[in-house]
């Protein structure tokens, strides 16, 4: 396939490693990583982990070369820890999202970064510039009440209540992500599907840049 040396082979624990025994899931986690980067390692490749945001931590502390991809899952452990810390390069912010060519999902980089281990089928690696991936993150905020209220007139919000169904709904819940469309005064538009299709307008001092912890 081309794959150059220094690009990325990602690896998923795509589960909550705070569920059940938390040591057991540390140890199977660590053991599975371990052998992943003595065996991408030979090849002068590096290895990366989509998972929750203490798996990530985990593997941090492993001092290895590698990248860490969140998963959309805000609700597992320490994943709003992690991304709060900035030490992430891919974060999930929705899954199965519908467009006229297929169902995908949609993740932004961190900016402190250009790359994620990507390359192209030339074999050609791939530098995304900062300037792009901090407008995409500035678009993108938090959900900080348990449930955001939405409205549809910026200047009514008491009167203008909007009943949501569906996914909408879940998109409105605490520590999800939203993304920010325009701005009115303490009103801010925003999308729940990562399009550009205002859903209705919440109060700014619902949003956050940082997703909420429960500690």
């Amino acid at each position: 396939m081309k794959q150059p040396e220094g690009s990325a082979i990602y690896f998923g624990a795509d589960f909550d490693l705070g569920i059940g025994d938390r040591k057991k899931n540390i140890t199977a986690v660590k053991k599975y990583f371990e052998h992943a980067q003595n065996e991408v390692s030979k090849s002068g490749r590096k290895i990366g982990v989509y998972g929750c945001g203490r798996t990530c931590e985990v593997l941090a502390e492993e001092k290895w070369d590698m990248y860490y991809w969140i998963s959309a899952s805000v609700g597992y452990w320490h994943t709003a820890e992690f991304f709060n810390s900035g030490n992430w390069h891919l974060f999930q912010t929705k899954t199965e999202v519908t467009r006229p060519y297929g169902e995908i999902d949609t993740n932004i980089l961190n900016p402190k970064f250009t790359s994620f281990g990507q390359w192209r089928s030339n074999g050609s690696a791939v530098i995304e510039p900062a300037a792009v991936s901090q407008s995409i993150l500035d678009a993108r905020r938090f959900v900080a009440p348990r449930r955001m209220q939405l409205f549809s007139d910026p200047t009514r919000p008491e009167q203008t209540g909007i009943t949501l169904e569906g996914i909408d709904r879940a998109r409105t819940l605490s520590g999800r992500p939203v993304r920010v469309i325009c701005q009115q005064g303490d009103a801010v538009g925003v999308s729940l599907d990562e399009a550009t299709t205002q859903r209705g307008y919440c109060r700014a001092s619902d949003l956050r840049p940082t997703i909420p912890t429960s500690g």
